[in-house]
């Protein structure tokens, strides 16, 4: 069977790779057919003007080279055709649809994206190097510290895992944290940059300028500010994934600070473990279950049974076999003596 069927598929193949050939060779003929009749078309209408000038013997006549078609490839000529038609699909206005039908069908929810002023050509260059393929590590490690955080906002820093934290962590989740903390290491150079712009932009009085620079600098160190919060958020969430429902929503509660599930982290388990045995105390306690023990059976007699759920060949289901007499489970031996006693009688 499976050859049968590998059989009829090839010939269905086969068919179906000749219809699309008669069908090429048809639209070919067909543009062959087009082409010859405006040939001859070209051709009577050059015959009647040469009839009317002076000059109609000494003018060339195209060779069969450059007018005749039937040594043209086919196949480049269908696929001219499917060109020209493109062309002309493409050069078709769209068809309007009425203003109340639009009306009908609702507003569009593309978004509207205004684009604001061009930026520098120099920085646009460098800053679409940097979106693409990344900095150098080593040009990024310099610029990360070159701009430490500063001394009276050390919260602008990388926050520190709590030790407590990351001893009950698995190497994945190690790893995964060490990448977002490197990202939110760029963060906090970049803060820590706009922020010493923005310190020498501010001691500077009686300058107009400085309010345009403070305006968008600002601007970006918030939007800064909220990826670096949002990075911290992210690594919180991937530590507390792998802890104790317990544990999760003690740190959950716990301030981002210079380190990231806060400081004193262990003093807070500790009440939080306080508080626990506390509230148990309040608690009712469920009553356990009565389990009464009855007395075993006695004995190793075992009565019939009710029921069988067994059938035999020629018996109905719930067949009780009755009790035979007693000269029916006597073994044969038993009635060979009884017949040799009654003969020596």
């Amino acid at each position: 069977m499976g050859h049968k069927r590998k059989a009829k598929k090839l010939i269905r193949k086969r068919n179906k790779r000749r219809r699309k050939d008669d069908r090429l060779q048809d639209i070919a003929y067909n543009i062959l057919c087009e082409l010859r009749s405006k040939q001859g078309r070209d051709s009577d209408t050059e015959v009647d003007t040469s009839a009317d000038s002076e000059q109609s013997a000494s003018t060339p006549r195209a060779g069969p080279s450059e007018t005749s078609f039937d040594n043209r490839d086919l196949t480049s000529l269908f696929y001219e055709s499917e060109a020209s038609a493109d062309g002309e699909k493409e050069n078709v206005p769209p068809f309007s649809i009425p203003s109340e039908f639009l009306t009908l069908l609702g507003q569009s929810t593309e978004p509207a994206v205004t684009l604001h002023n061009e930026l520098h050509v120099e920085l646009v260059s460098r800053w679409e190097n940097i979106l693409k393929s990344g900095l150098d590590p080593q040009v990024a490690n310099d610029l990360i510290s070159k701009y430490p955080p500063a001394e009276n906002c050390k919260v602008i820093g990388v926050p520190k895992l709590n030790p407590e934290i990351e001893t009950a962590m698995t190497e994945q989740h190690k790893q995964r944290d060490k990448r977002l903390a490197e990202t939110q290491g760029r963060l906090a150079a970049a803060l820590a940059a706009i922020g010493r712009s923005l310190t020498i932009l501010l001691t500077q009085e009686g300058s107009d300028l400085g309010l345009t620079l403070i305006e968008y600098l600002s601007d970006a160190s918030r939007l800064l500010s909220d990826a670096h919060h949002q990075e911290s958020e992210a690594r919180r969430f991937l530590v507390a994934s792998g802890l104790n429902k317990q544990c999760r929503e003690t740190i959950a509660a716990a301030p981002i600070g210079e380190w990231l599930f806060g400081n004193d982290l262990t003093e807070r388990m500790k009440a939080a473990k306080t508080l626990e045995r506390s509230s148990t105390e309040f608690k009712p306690t469920k009553p356990k279950p009565i389990i009464k023990n009855f007395p075993k059976r006695q004995g190793n007699a075992r009565g019939l049974p009710r029921t069988l759920n067994t059938s035999s060949r020629g018996r109905p289901k719930n067949y009780i076999p009755q009790l035979r007499d007693r000269y029916q489970q006597l073994p044969r031996k038993y009635y060979q003596n009884q017949s040799q006693h009654q003969n020596r009688r």
